[in-house]
């Protein structure tokens, strides 16, 4: 396969490496999120807010001057669903923004005791993504007060 220019350049900064019969593909980041959290808490088992807040950390090893280009979310109602990226409730779809803390949950409603398991991936300022954090998860308390009769 012959290389374009854009190709030539990539190719000489490292951000693109030959693959399987001459195919270019984009170098993956070496930044990865970890510490994911939900409502500032690790894995929480009953929040009480009907729009969560998600947030992570970035992971860059030893590398410095690293910043998140982008991300993305998503988040599903089982593990299996979540494993296989069947996210049900709510896929953020890649998002231009270097934000990594307070991020809104913008999928369906969510119901009292309700479960949720989601992931995150990043791209870094040169545009090259990481691959999938671990798994978290975080339940849903009681939404509505309800009064004995």
């Amino acid at each position: 396969m012959r290389k374009n220019g854009l190709q030539t350049a990539l190719l000489s900064a490292g951000l693109l490496i030959p693959g399987p019969r001459d195919h270019w593909t984009q170098r993956a980041s070496s930044v990865r999120p970890v510490t994911l959290r939900t409502e500032y808490l690790v894995d929480p088992l009953a929040i009480d807010t009907r729009i969560p807040r998600l947030s992570w950390i970035i992971d860059a090893g030893t590398a410095r001057g690293v910043t998140q280009s982008a991300y993305e979310i998503e988040v599903a109602s089982t593990p299996a669903g979540l494993a296989a990226d069947k996210a049900d409730l709510w896929h953020s779809g890649k998002t231009a923004s270097n934000h990594q803390n307070q991020i809104e949950y913008q999928g369906a409603q969510l119901t009292s005791r309700q479960q949720a398991f989601w992931k995150v991936r990043l791209w870094d300022q040169t545009g090259a993504p990481s691959g999938w954090s671990k798994p978290a998860t975080w339940s849903m308390g009681f939404l509505e007060n309800r009064r004995p009769k």
